[in-house]
């Protein structure tokens, strides 16, 4: 099963979004948009009414 990442294009390069229950790690030099990825992903989830299980 397949989570949205909250970002569109970047849902479809992962094939439709991170795996569910694998840990990823998102890495790059300061001012990339690492956090701001982050925030995307946790404002999709609650869009989506998510919890953390």
């Amino acid at each position: 099963m397949r989570v949205s990442s909250g970002v569109d294009g970047l849902d479809e390069i992962l094939n439709g979004g991170y795996v569910k229950g694998r840990a990823y790690l998102i890495r790059g030099e300061p001012g990339c948009g690492k956090t701001t990825l982050g925030l995307h992903f946790l404002i999709d989830g609650v869009g989506r009414d998510e919890d953390s299980n």
